[in-house]
């Protein structure tokens, strides 16, 4: 242990090689997102509810009206919980990601 402590003794710059920057980290968000299909068990209520949205031109499909609901939602968060949320979100996206290039 004493060879690595005195070994980082002799450099002189712990600098990483390589930085990231906020626009590197803006950009990979798009490579981390990975979509496919799951399955959703709703009850018939929330179904109607999604297909009356649809069958008024609301939107194009079920889950258009989910994105749209979640949208409308969101919209209605102050700022912090609307950062929270965003986080969760992109929490969640980065291990679909993760699974997803696993297999």
């Amino acid at each position: 242990m004493s060879g690595l402590i005195n070994s980082n003794r002799m450099a002189k710059d712990f600098r990483p090689k390589k930085t990231a920057s906020i626009e590197d980290l803006k950009n990979n968000d798009s490579a981390e997102r990975i979509t496919f299909n799951t399955n959703l068990k709703i009850s018939n209520h929330s179904r109607n509810k999604l297909q009356a949205l649809m069958s008024l031109g609301y939107t194009a499909s079920q889950k258009d009206a989910i994105d749209l609901l979640f949208q409308s939602f969101r919209e209605q968060l102050d700022t912090d919980a609307k950062k929270e949320l965003d986080f969760q979100v992109k929490t969640l996206e980065r291990r679909d990601a993760r699974i997803k290039n696993k297999k």
